[in-house]
């Protein structure tokens, strides 16, 4: 039997014509025959392949640019009811500490005085309108500590998703969001620990109903009716499960000013705390503006007990959205706000609190917090200042420089 180089050598001398004459008689005519029959169908497959490539590639590409044209054209119908934007926050601080640690302690954590941080916060909104009733927003929010990272290093959080549905007459958000139903937020405060369920509100002129199921932290039901009117509105919030509360508010102008108050009821859970029989909580605020300045004070008494998850008292230590009283607290405080040239203002907080039971050696604690603040432009801001507040675990202060860019 022939190698196939023999057989490729004889294929190959079959090409000459005297060759051809002189192979007919013997068995080179099978293997042209092969060869003939190889040719032919390689030759057929051949011109499939390239009449299929040739007439395919272009409906592949016709195809797949029709896709992404049509891509692109539905963005840019919608482009108008897409908006993206955001804040990034850097800041830096310096914190002394005067309370509970003690270096010396053994197994006790070391002092925080002379501490300092280097951080960012980062927040990114995007709101689409899907049509004229439904509005979809996502918040996504993160912060990292220079230095302090983890392996995985940055990332974000889903904080806020909002799916909202609005009609001439009714709002109504589900999914998870900041909310604060009463107006002073003592008993249904949930603008740092958000409603992970529905809110829904309506009304008219003459009145205002409104109310949250939330499902953070247990189940919780709030309800509010308020009655707004020429010069005051007048209301009533309710929380009638578990954690029971009720609150009535009053809002007017006096001496130039709006005049806010709030009366608290709260009662914790009784089937986890049925000795407690419920405490009072109890805020007045009166704020003016000015032309170049806004002045606000305020007075507050919280007995002991009184402490709702869902109330701006739990957030004590968050800076904007603090009011500066505690439970078993009672005093007063205020707030000064001064416009200055080229972007500057000045801002200044104090307040002074006393313990409703009277301990040994009890005396006033004393807030404060001074700050600077820059504009530069809608979008770039600056503040520097420095923050001085008595927790129930002791006194603590912080320097603190933050620059805020908005997109």
């Amino acid at each position: 039997m022939m190698d196939s180089h023999s057989c490729r050598s004889k294929i190959r001398t079959t090409n000459h014509p005297g060759i051809l004459r002189s192979a007919r008689h013997s068995h080179t005519p099978r293997i042209r025959a092969r060869y003939t029959r190889t040719v032919c169908a390689s030759g057929i497959c051949g011109l499939f392949l390239s009449a299929f490539l040739f007439l395919a590639s272009p409906a592949f590409a016709a195809n797949t640019t029709g896709q992404i044209l049509n891509r692109l054209s539905s963005l840019e119908s919608r482009w108008g009811h897409l908006h993206l934007g955001g804040k990034i926050t850097f800041s830096t601080d310096y914190f002394t500490y005067d309370g509970v640690f003690d270096p010396e302690a053994p197994g006790e954590f070391p002092s925080l005085e002379g501490s300092s941080a280097l951080w960012q916060e980062l927040q990114i909104f995007l709101n689409a309108r899907l049509d004229r009733h439904f509005d979809l927003s996502l918040s996504f929010a993160g912060q990292d500590f220079y230095g302090s990272q983890q392996l995985s290093g940055f990332s974000l959080f889903l904080n806020e998703t909002i799916l909202r549905y609005r009609s001439s007459n009714l709002l109504a958000d589900l999914g998870r969001l900041n909310f604060s139903l009463d107006p002073l937020g003592l008993i249904a405060d949930r603008s740092s620990y958000p409603v992970e369920g529905l809110v829904v509100q309506t009304g008219t002129q003459n009145y205002y109903l409104g109310g949250y199921y939330s499902r953070l932290a247990g189940e919780e039901l709030a309800l509010r009716l308020a009655f707004p009117q020429p010069g005051y509105m007048a209301g009533i919030t309710v929380v009638p499960f578990a954690n029971s509360a009720v609150a009535i508010d009053l809002l007017t102008e006096v001496a130039g000013g709006i005049l806010q108050g709030e009366l608290a009821w709260y009662r914790p859970d009784q089937k986890r705390y049925p000795e407690a029989s419920g405490a009072f909580g109890s805020l007045l605020a009166w704020k003016r503006d000015f032309s170049l300045s806004s002045l606000t004070l305020q007075a507050g008494r919280f007995e002991e007990g009184f402490s709702p998850f869902s109330s701006r008292l739990a957030h004590v230590a968050t800076n904007g959205n603090a009011i500066n009283f505690a439970p078993n607290t009672y005093g007063v405080a205020g707030e000064y706000l001064r416009k200055l040239q080229n972007g500057w203002n000045l801002l200044l907080k104090a307040g002074l609190s006393y313990p409703c039971r009277a301990e040994e050696n009890s005396s006033g604690r004393l807030s404060f917090s001074g700050r600077i603040q820059k504009t530069f432009s809608s979008s770039i801001s600056l503040e520097a200042g420095y923050d001085y507040q008595p927790p129930g675990a002791g006194n603590y202060g912080f320097f603190i420089c933050r620059l805020t860019a908005l997109f």
